[in-house]
């Protein structure tokens, strides 16, 4: 069960922002361009969204101290 619920967590908060399984599906074409997408959207959740269990805080405040 533990197993299972990463992958899941990961594909609905993904999911909305790739617009995937929405009303308005995105096509595309090639890998490369899903690849695109996600790196966009993982710059913007890890840079820039403010974390709730952070304070309010993005991820990126608190890379320097776990990968220093």
């Amino acid at each position: 069960m533990q197993r299972q619920a990463q992958p899941e967590r990961v594909h609905r908060t993904l999911q909305p922002q790739l617009s995937l399984g929405s009303a308005q599906h995105r096509l595309f074409s090639a890998v490369s361009e899903i690849q695109t997408a996600a790196d966009d959207w993982l710059i913007d959740y890890d840079e820039y969204r403010p974390h709730d269990s952070l304070g309010s805080a993005p991820a990126v405040v608190f890379k320097p101290r776990v990968f220093n």
